[in-house]
């Protein structure tokens, strides 16, 4: 049987399930994505909404047809998407972890 936790205890616990919360808003809000396609030369960037922020092409694309630059820029969106999401659960993982400890 374990001992009751002390009112220091659930403080101290408290206090840490607070800086997890407020190191996830931090992460989740200023978290940036980005994807790349066409071998580095289309990236794509997204803020922590989602939102496109950011889209650099290689002049060497020019060449190319609207058609297949438009499927590297997709492609660059598609990974900063991917890649944004990845990081978003990685902190949510994180921050619930935290929330659930038990620890004295």
């Amino acid at each position: 049987m374990t001992a009751p936790e002390t009112f220091h205890d659930v403080l101290a616990r408290v206090q840490r399930q607070r800086d997890a919360l407020e190191d996830a808003v931090d992460k989740l809000s200023s978290h940036r994505g980005r994807g790349h396609a066409a071998d580095g030369k289309v990236t794509a960037e997204v803020d922590a909404s989602g939102a496109l922020v950011s889209l650099v092409i290689h002049e060497s694309l020019t060449r190319l047809s609207a058609t297949e630059v438009a499927g590297h820029i997709l492609t660059a969106a598609q990974n900063a998407s991917t890649a944004s999401e990845s990081a978003r659960r990685a902190v949510l993982s994180t921050m619930a972890s935290a929330l659930g400890a038990r620890t004295g």
